[in-house]
């Protein structure tokens, strides 16, 4: 008698493996949207404590001030101007008045913007600016998701 699997249960393994993978892979995708949103939220949150900081510093100059002059930020690289800072998925907008920072689903490699309609952006702005909050803009159900766990303002500008 020959030792083996048949084809039954080599389809049966298959079929089980299809089916756990399909479950398992759009919460990995959840899961390392949101592991990103994390990081771009500790960013604004460092820019816009630097910014409060340099305000109380000398609040008279704070509109002339550059964002890559006061933060250290890693992993992606500053326009010449120093108001956008660009990683591989995240276009960071800062000056004086706001911090924004948009996700993607597919940049320009120039860092002159989001080619492509966005997932959604974070807009922080500085403490002494009490007129606004701080608020993330859902325009896809996966931004959605990642903006209900950012703690901050949640505006769903979702199509449908």
């Amino acid at each position: 008698m020959k030792k083996g699997f048949t084809l039954i249960e080599l389809l049966v393994v298959v079929l089980i493996i299809g089916i756990l993978s399909a479950i398992a892979l759009p919460q990995y995708t959840a899961a390392v949207e949101k592991s990103r949103a994390t990081e771009v939220l500790i960013n604004l949150r460092h820019i816009k404590q630097a910014y409060d900081l340099q305000y109380l510093a000398d609040p008279a100059n704070i509109s002339s001030v550059k964002a890559k002059d006061i933060t250290e930020l890693s992993g992606g690289k500053w326009n010449t101007s120093g108001t956008k800072y660009c990683t591989k998925r995240v276009i960071y907008y800062i000056d004086s008045d706001s911090f924004t920072a948009s996700r993607c689903k597919d940049p320009s490699s120039d860092c002159e913007g989001c080619d492509e309609p966005i997932d959604y952006a974070l807009t922080f702005y500085p403490s002494h600016d009490t007129s606004n909050v701080d608020s993330c803009t859902a325009t896809s159900e996966l931004g959605y998701k990642v903006c209900k766990g950012t703690n901050v303002n949640v505006i769903d500008d979702r199509e449908g």
